[in-house]
């Protein structure tokens, strides 16, 4: 039966819960925390007419009320559209045998969106989504004010995850891998059980501790020593629905230089949460680099961080020395001695090398360079990283490297150290 549903209204004091089905509450979760709000206040603005019509509309300045968005960079809403147009999402993947002839489906979020002169966005969804969401047989109903306070994607995947089961009280047990996917993350990401307690587990559950109307505690179940499943018990409680970031906890406010989009705002907390960077650092970092920049070598860091003894030190030397993306090992010696001019080139890196090599025994500034050189080498060669490790600079590709990097980095620096 198709519940009873608070309309549309544009006074934010009523009470906006979005039915949701929970088959699309139980997916692969990919989206990034904008594009999962955005699909909540589109889906909850087109509910009621979704059997009726093929496109709907909703104001710029609804959307962003709903989303507590205080910019006006719209270009971020556009590319939060974009990526719900393009991801593919698989739904109900706890496979609940309730939900008859509805075990799998997959569709993008969106189908198509537009945004028009006016302040208007418009928008459609595929005739499966529209199927699957217009008369939901199980659902979770979420709270849309709450959904506006959360500050990452991992609290406001787990809150959605926990609504369907407020009546019962407890989550059934999930599978630690499965449980992941819930949360979006990529295969090899915090791999290691205490980086995603810390990083993704705690920060999911004080969010829905704090920003909604429920309280959650997990319990671990261990397969002999490592974790195997996981479940949450849930209670309720009053609490005001307000549409405004509430106050993080004590030592936890990061206080923005200038205003910050939303955007800025998630990448601040990933840099805190998970580089552990100090509020100084957030601001000289988003003061410095573009928002696109930041997000590369996030991604990159994050791949690759494993073998750092630093995260935060790895992170900021990837943003200063601008690391890139990993390199095919089998051309990448011949494209670094191709790249050299002349035989002459390769002896004077080899020469550079066997003197570095000397000057590190004692010299700071001469250690500084290896250190920033072998942290360039982990990030876009880790094959050629392991050699170093293993022989130093034996390898002429090395060398080159080596070389090029003083060049451009450091010739100021260490041209006294070298001289003969």
């Amino acid at each position: 039966m198709r519940p009873a549903f608070n309309t549309y209204k544009r006074d934010i004091e009523v009470k906006p819960y979005l039915y949701k089905h929970v088959a699309t509450i139980h997916k692969s979760n990919s989206l990034s925390l904008l594009q999962n709000k955005i699909s909540n206040v589109l889906y909850f603005n087109a509910y009621n007419e979704l059997k009726t019509k093929e496109f709907h509309v909703i104001t710029i300045k609804e959307l962003c009320e709903f989303l507590n968005y205080k910019g006006h960079n719209y270009e971020e809403i556009k590319q939060a559209l974009r990526g719900l147009i393009s991801t593919v999402i698989e739904w109900n993947m706890l496979h609940d045998e309730k939900i008859v002839d509805e075990n799998w489906t997959a569709s993008t979020a969106l189908a198509s969106a537009s945004l028009k002169k006016g302040g208007i966005c418009e928008y459609s969804y595929s005739y499966h989504m529209r199927q699957l969401l217009s008369d939901p047989v199980m659902y979770a109903s979420i709270n849309m004010s709450y959904q506006a306070n959360f500050r990452s994607k991992y609290g406001l995947a787990l809150y959605e995850n926990c609504a369907r089961f407020v009546n019962i009280k407890q989550t059934p047990w999930f599978e630690l891998q499965f449980f992941r996917q819930l949360m979006g993350l990529e295969e090899n990401k915090y791999s290691e059980f205490c980086d995603f307690k810390k990083r993704v587990l705690d920060v999911a559950v004080d969010e829905v501790n704090m920003y909604s109307d429920i309280n959650i505690s997990c319990t671990l179940k261990r397969l002999g020593r490592a974790v195997d499943k996981i479940k949450f018990t849930i209670e309720t409680r009053e609490r005001k629905p307000k549409i405004h970031i509430e106050a993080p906890v004590k030592n936890e406010i990061i206080t923005p230089v200038g205003k910050w989009t939303s955007v800025q705002l998630e990448v601040a907390d990933i840099l805190k949460r998970e580089f552990l960077f100090s509020e100084k650092q957030i601001n000289k970092t988003l003061a410095n680099y573009s928002i696109e920049y930041i997000q590369q070598k996030i991604q990159l860091v994050s791949k690759s961080a494993k073998s750092a003894r630093s995260i935060t030190a790895y992170m900021i030397s990837a943003l200063r020395e601008d690391y890139t993306q990993q390199k095919p090992i089998d051309s990448i010696q011949k494209e670094i001695l191709e790249s050299a001019k002349g035989e002459h080139q390769i002896i004077q890196a080899e020469k550079f090398c066997a003197k570095i090599k000397l000057l590190s025994n004692g010299d700071s500034k001469a250690q500084d360079f290896l250190e920033r050189f072998k942290g360039l080498l982990n990030a876009n060669y880790p094959e050629l990283y392991k050699e170093y490790c293993k022989s130093q600079f034996k390898s002429p590709a090395i060398s080159k490297l080596a070389y090029n990097f003083y060049l451009e980095k450091f010739n100021h620096v260490l041209d006294n150290e070298l001289e003969d």
